[in-house]
């Protein structure tokens, strides 16, 4: 189990790799996705804080304020601190925040292949498609009556709806 930061650094190290931007939404929702691929074919976690259903939809708030600067534009470079570090204070321990384990190929290639198959869609189209109903965050938004209410979305409900597709097919 790994940050959501060091999870998202990965994408953004995929994504740079090909020359694509990536904005905050679509990373959100790529983290949130190999969260949910994650779940349902190595039964584990892949990120250990909670996902919540705000109201656009599945987050996981450090992510969120990590890169919320950058709005509806690319992220520049990589995550480098909760907001609460000194990043030239960070030690090895705190490295693990912020970055997969050299020796950790299992998740990064599960990662590359979660990019493959949702790279080529945009932040809004993997968005509505986690809006759907049935989605984990519309069990969760609803149940709640869908009112500003930010509630954890239990890795419970996420595995058993990913569980539910084919692998890869959302």
């Amino acid at each position: 189990m790994h940050s959501a930061l060091a999870i998202a650094n990965e994408f953004l190290e995929i994504a740079e790799g090909e020359n694509v931007g990536l904005s905050p939404m679509k990373l959100q929702k790529l983290v949130f996705l190999a969260h949910g691929w994650h779940l349902a074919i190595h039964k584990a976690p892949l990120v250990r804080e909670g996902v919540e259903a705000w109201q656009w939809g599945p987050v996981i708030s450090d992510l969120f304020h990590e890169v919320k600067e950058f709005g509806r534009e690319s992220i520049r470079g990589r995550i480098t601190d909760l907001g609460l570090l000194d990043p030239d204070e960070v030690d090895l321990y705190d490295a693990e925040i912020y970055r997969i384990p050299a020796y950790d190929t299992k998740t990064t290639g599960f990662l590359k292949e979660v990019w493959d198959v949702y790279r080529e869609f945009t932040g809004i189209q993997l968005a509505n498609w986690l809006h759907v109903k049935g989605s984990p965050w519309y069990q969760v938004w609803n149940q709640k009556g869908g009112v500003g209410l930010i509630e954890v979305i239990s890795d419970d409900i996420i595995k058993e709806y990913y569980e539910r597709y084919p692998q890869g097919q959302d």
